[in-house]
């Protein structure tokens, strides 16, 4: 354990990365903003990354939006800014093994959570097939049937809860019942009852965590759906 502890990086105040980033953003200075955010994704790594900067930083940004103290075009810039970041590095990666497809249901534009659970579930060794926001469930199930993925993953942030049911319920008739249908974003929990064999992710540690899907008698974390093959 005292080596452990040892070996650990320092600790850096989470709000000290923050307000360096602000500080760049509030110059409109996109690649300072990426340089930042890359560099701390290299020091950290993708788990302690997503957790201490990339997240905090979202919510640091929705929070002063709604606020008025950050101006719409920054808002943008700093959500282009890690859209950029993880999706090269979500590019560069690539597991080898079993398969989570991800994607956000028609009329869901919102991409950045997807985006970390790709980064997440690779850094675990599992295939990725990330199609991107805003897609019919014909298009996801078919999708997943010919990649020949386990899990289908859905985010949804901003989707009207009764259009995001509706979405969920024809995508879960229309997939394998042996795939794993899983559910994460912020509106997600807003979404009730969800479609027999699906099950909703709170957070990225619930997503590494094994639980059981109803109805499909699999274990549902992605370091398991890697080990699947």
């Amino acid at each position: 354990r005292e080596l452990a502890a040892r070996a650990a990086p320092p600790a850096e105040p989470e709000r000290a990365r923050l307000e360096e980033l602000f500080s760049a953003l509030g110059r409109l200075d996109a690649p300072a903003v990426e340089r930042q955010l890359a560099l701390q994704l290299s020091a950290l790594g993708v788990r302690l990354f997503l957790e201490t900067v990339a997240l905090p930083f979202l919510r640091e940004v929705g929070s002063r939006w709604q606020g008025g103290t950050l101006c719409t075009s920054e808002e943008h810039l700093a959500s282009a800014a890690l859209r950029g970041v993880i999706a090269r590095a979500q590019r560069a990666g690539g597991g080898q093994s079993g398969g989570l497809l991800l994607a956000t249901p028609a009329g869901e534009r919102h991409e950045l959570g997807i985006l970390m659970v790709s980064l997440c579930a690779q850094e675990h060794g599992t295939r990725v097939v990330y199609l991107g926001c805003d897609l019919p469930a014909d298009e996801i199930a078919d999708a997943a049937t010919r990649a020949r993925v386990q899990a289908v993953g859905l985010g949804i942030v901003a989707l009207d809860p009764a259009s995001a049911l509706q979405e969920l319920r024809l995508l879960r008739r229309k997939l394998p019942k042996a795939t794993e249908l899983w559910i994460g974003g912020s509106a997600a929990e807003r979404l009730s009852p969800l479609p027999a064999g699906s099950v909703g992710i709170g957070d990225l540690a619930e997503l590494e965590t094994t639980g059981r899907v109803e109805g499909v008698d699999q274990p549902l974390a992605v370091a398991h759906i890697a080990r699947r093959g």
